[in-house]
């Protein structure tokens, strides 16, 4: 007797699978994309405020406009307004080089996709095959529970009492047949594959 009210010690619990994204299943290829892609839109993002505060400073600077090229003969500096949209033009020049190459960047994203996937799911073909064994056998073990209910509704329905127990929510009635019903089905064909 003593030995019921000992306490066992469980094993320490396995850390639940969890799903690698596609980044992760093919970190040499489509993470590589991926982390080059990010990489190139902060530096978009960067630029694009940046191009947005020149063009504040050029809207706000109430200077003479005079060009570089003008400046340098007369002798004079340029000025700011000038200086500023010339980095403006570049920036909006490199802003749009980088557009098109994290295009690029997209298009080969979408290309490596399905090597990325396929990692994936060799990842993933033995959690998932571990996870379907246990529903196919408790599955089985529910498909006998349900014939032997099934058994004792058609013995009560011999005696016309089947239907005190067979309308209320204790019959499965939405696993169909006992005997070919979706239950029986699914296991035929999970035996068949």
């Amino acid at each position: 007797m003593a030995s019921i009210f000992k306490k066992t010690v469980a094993a320490p619990a396995a850390e639940p699978f969890r799903v690698p994204n596609l980044a992760e299943a093919d970190p040499e290829t489509y993470g590589a994309l991926v982390q080059k892609r990010d990489d190139l839109t902060v530096r978009l993002r960067a630029l694009k405020a940046e191009a947005a505060n020149l063009t504040q400073l050029i809207e706000a600077d109430t200077s003479r406009d005079v060009r570089p090229a003008l400046a340098a003969l007369l002798g004079d500096e340029p000025g700011t307004k000038s200086i500023n949209r010339g980095k403006l033009a570049e920036t909006q020049k490199l802003s749009s080089d980088l557009s098109e190459a994290i295009g690029v960047i997209e298009q080969r994203i979408r290309d490596a996709k399905s090597g990325a996937v396929r990692r994936l799911v060799a990842l993933a073909r033995p959690e998932w095959d571990r996870r379907f064994s246990a529903l196919t056998e408790g599955l089985k073990i529910a498909a006998v529970a349900y014939r032997d209910l099934d058994k004792l509704r058609e013995d009560l329905d011999a005696e016309d009492a089947a239907s005190h127990f067979t309308n209320s929510v204790n019959y499965p009635s939405f696993l169909g047949s006992a005997r070919d019903g979706h239950l029986t089905r699914f296991l035929r064909e999970t035996d068949n594959a």
